[in-house]
Formats: structure tokens, sequence, C-alpha cells
């Protein structure tokens, strides 16, 4: 009951209650006379009544005012709107009307709804089920590497890129008896398969295993002036470097600590290191060492990430360390999908033959990445990506594809 309706109710008890008073200081005189019992009042006693009537009207009146002013004090305290606190930022709430404002309603007519939770959202809001509780920036997030999987859960991905670089060369080409300055252009296309497996391990960590498959095809043009002179073409294919790396968390974020994971991965030469004279670039054994660091402001997770990679010498040829490095960001774009950036450095050392380097052999390998995945079912996640390549020694541009399936493994047997 709202106050209004309270204070009519209570002025009108007072009227009647001072009515009732009233009538019955009148007719307790004539009962009076009637009995025989006392002698009739004079009027001294009849001026005597009224005033203790008056009194008793105004004493009620009194009353009546304080139970108004206390109704309203109490209102008054009690804001149909709180104002958020300004020292935090709270998501916003629709205002919630006094109940002045509020029409009563018929109970049970918004419970249905809220219980079942399938009503209409409000304008800029979303249901969010089961599978988008899964966020699509968390597994973003496991698949490049910069958050671990819990125990007893698995990721299996199987992925496709394609990769395309050109580069020119001026080699010197002899044509009748005379030497000439051609220009020779590389065209490679390079397309790379990987089943890659993470199983979440106790303390904190997680085992990863990567088996790749590459397929390159290459095409060699040599012009002088403005015609072709000679054109090749070669191909090969083969089983990459099988690898195998354990990751661990060493910090979680707090205040302005990041989130850090360390990770070793050991390159096995496994890998095929040639077909039929074509290289294939695998065969070698590396080890490196590489912290993962990122740090949130939602919707934003900022990532950064510093490698180093050692290769081991075969059969007297040594490709050369690795120096790498990377920063970027991913969005949280909905629930469902996550957006990122990254930037990649690579610094390679000079090719070593023998006991011998190769002057100008080093390189630095410069991308950019950006990327979009998806929710795409229950446990199941869409990853899509594409590198442009920045400096001279990078490939021109790759696109790749994967699909991630989680699935949960005993933790007891």
């Amino acid at each position: 009951m709202t106050p209004p309706r309270r204070s009519r109710r209570l002025l009108q008890a007072a009227a009647l209650v001072a009515s009732l008073a009233m009538v019955g200081l009148v007719v307790a005189g004539p009962r009076t006379e009637q009995a025989g019992s006392d002698p009739q009042p004079t009027m001294e006693e009849l001026l005597r009544r009224l005033k203790e009537r008056d009194a008793l009207i105004v004493d009620l009146q009194r009353r009546v005012g304080a139970l108004e002013r206390q109704i309203a004090t109490t209102a008054d305290r009690a804001p149909p709107n709180p104002q958020p606190v300004a020292a935090k930022p709270v998501p916003s709430v629709p205002p919630v009307a006094s109940s002045a404002e509020q029409e009563p309603s018929t109970p049970g007519e918004e419970a249905p709804a809220a219980a079942s939770g399938a009503g209409a959202a409000a304008p800029g809001q979303f249901e969010v089920d089961e599978e988008a509780a899964e966020r699509a920036l968390e597994r973003t997030l496991v698949v490049t590497g910069a958050l671990l999987l819990p125990f007893g859960q698995a990721d299996i991905q199987p992925s496709f890129t394609y990769i395309r670089s050109e580069q020119e060369a001026p080699p010197l080409f002899f044509a009748q008896g005379r030497q000439l300055i051609a220009s020779q252009d590389v065209r490679r296309n390079t397309f790379n398969g990987e089943l890659f497996l993470r199983v979440g391990l106790p303390f904190d960590s997680q085992l990863e295993l990567g088996i790749p498959y590459r397929y390159v095809e290459q095409q060699v043009v040599t012009e002088v002036g403005f015609g072709a002179r000679a054109e090749t073409e070669s191909h090969g294919s083969g089983f990459g470097d099988i690898g195998f790396g354990l990751a661990k968390g060493l910090l979680h974020e707090r205040n302005w600590w990041p989130d850090l994971i360390g990770r070793v991965t050991w390159d096995t030469d496994s890998g095929e290191t040639s077909d039929d004279g074509f290289s294939l670039g695998g065969g070698f054994n590396e080890l490196q060492g590489s912290l993962t660091m990122t740090k949130r402001q939602d919707p934003l997770v900022f990532i950064g990430s510093a490698s180093y990679g050692t290769t081991f010498e075969k059969d007297d040829i040594n490709p050369g360390d690795q120096l790498g490095f990377s920063v970027g960001a991913l969005l949280a774009a909905s629930p469902e999908t996550s957006l990122r950036v990254i930037l990649n450095q690579t610094f390679v050392n000079e090719l070593e033959i023998g006991d011998g380097a190769i002057s100008g052999s080093d390189q630095v390998i410069g991308t950019l990445n950006f990327g979009a995945s998806s929710i795409i079912g229950r446990g199941k996640f869409l990853d899509l990506t594409a590198e442009m390549g920045l400096t001279d020694e990078a490939a021109d541009y790759s696109v790749g594809i994967s699909v991630a399936i989680r699935f949960d493994v005993p933790t007891r047997f």
C-alpha cells in the first residue's frame, strides 16, 4: 500500500473516531436523564464536556499529522534510483521505479520468463548458454599458447596452412660468349598440415605434441630483358620434425603482475631433409625455450612472448640459432567470437657449413598476423589466420585454418 493511501485511511479513521466521540458525549446526557440516577446536567457541565470533546479531536489530529510526517521521512530516505559508486565502474543496471510509480502486477506474470530464461533479451544484451560459457577468448589463448588446459582436459587440433613466397635474384647469365645480368624469380608454394595435441596435466602444466607434414612446389623463372630464358619446376614432400613440448604456469595475474607461462620444446630430427634433391628444411634437432605473458583488460587481452632456440649441427650443417619475440592483443568480440592481431619478429644467425659461416646468410623475419576464432559447437573451435610478411626474408603471405576439438581424458586408471 502506498503512502498516499495510508494517509487517506488514517484521516478517515480519525474523523470517524471524532464523530463517534462527539455522538457519545451528546447521547450520554439524555441517557443519564432518563435513568433518573443523576440530576439534569447544568450549563457548566455541558460546556466542560464540549471542551473535553474538542481536546480529544485536537489530539487525534496531532497524531495523524505525526504519522504523515513519519511516512514522508521514510520515503525520502529510500530514493528509487541509487547512484553507482564512482570509485569502481560497475555494470549498468536499469533504474528501478519508486513504489509510488510501480503499478501492482499480478503474481506469476514475470516468474515464468525469469525462471526459463527464454524471454526476449533487452537491447544490447544477449543470452549466454553452456556452449557460450566456453568463451572464445579463452579458447584462442589456448590455441596461441598463452593459456594452459585444466587437468583432465585435452585438445586435438588438425590444421592446414598455405604459404606463398616470391624472391628475386640477379644471377649472371652467359649467352654467345658474353656475360649478361639476368633476373631470376623464385616462386614457392608451401602446403603445411599438422596434427597437434595438448593435454592438461596436474600442477598447472601441459603436455604438447605436434606431427607436421609438408608439401612444397617451386618454380624458378630466369628472364633476360623482357623474355623468359629458362624455367624449371621442382617439388618435394615429407613429414616434418615431430615436436614435444612441456609448458608450466609460473605466475598468475594479480594487481600489475601478468600471467606468465614457461615452455620448453624439443623438435626431433625425424623430419625429411630433402626429397629428390629438393630441400624441405627438416631433419635437425632443435631445442627452444620461451616465456609468454598475458595481461587482461576486458574485453582485451595483451600478449607478449620471447623465445630462443638453438639448432644442433648435423652433417656439418648448422642452420643457425634463432631469437624471437612477439607482441599483440586479443579482443573478445562476443562470448562466441574473438579477434586478434600479433606482430612476430625472428632473428636468425648465419648458416654454418663445416667450420665457417656463410657471410650474409643471417635473416630478419617479420610478420603481422591477423586471426578470427569462433565456437562452432560443443567443444569445437574454429580458428582462421592470415599473415603478411614485413621483411624481404619473410614469406609474402599465408592463410591457415584449424579446428580444435576438446574432450575429457581419464584422470584415474
